[in-house]
């Protein structure tokens, strides 16, 4: 845990040395997604899938009219059901992170970006132990402007977890999400 409050300090302290520099971009979102857990076989929990919604805020800073920085944190939660072995067991999943972004502006609407981060996962089986660990997080997308001053972005993503919650178990959490955000 210690890790992911350096990490925060990190990104707030990059965020900062650019709001001195000049003027940057606050935002908020929502993302709606489907992620999928894959223990490698292992039958740690079996290979689950579902629903993920979760939100997420970040400070932006346009490095001029090609490319872009961002310092990001997120939270979503999701239900996933293991797919393996059929069993119906339903698991909750929360998921925290923070992330460096990093983007180049296609034309003046549309960038493509790559994301580099920590993320924690947490997962809470019905009747059986709950597991946490931290892993990192990277992947791609796409950004784009929608009406009414949103803008809107597609990801691809996954989160590498070593050992998860020390059982032995290599863990990959892919995620394919859309969101909804606003800037300040």
């Amino acid at each position: 845990m210690n890790l992911f409050k350096y990490a925060i300090a990190v990104a707030l302290l990059g965020a900062t040395g650019a709001a001195a520099q000049d003027a940057g971009t606050f935002y908020l979102g929502t993302e709606f997604g489907h992620e999928t857990f894959d223990d490698g076989g292992t039958a740690l929990f079996g290979d689950l899938d579902g629903v993920v919604s979760g939100v997420f805020a970040g400070y932006r800073y346009d490095l001029g009219t090609s490319a872009y920085v961002a310092g990001e944190v997120n939270y979503t939660r999701g239900g996933a059901v293991d797919k393996e072995y059929g069993t119906g067991v339903t698991i909750a999943n929360d998921s925290y992170g923070v992330s460096g972004v990093a983007g180049y502006n296609l034309t003046s609407d549309v960038s493509v970006y790559g994301r580099l981060g920590y993320q924690v996962v947490e997962l809470k089986k019905d009747g059986g132990p709950d597991l946490d660990d931290s892993g990192i997080r990277y992947g791609v997308g796409v950004d784009f402007p929608v009406p009414y001053d949103f803008n809107m972005r597609v990801e691809l993503s996954r989160t590498d977890v070593d050992n998860f919650d020390s059982s032995g178990s290599d863990v990959e959490v892919d995620r394919v999400s859309a969101a909804l955000y606003m800037s300040f």
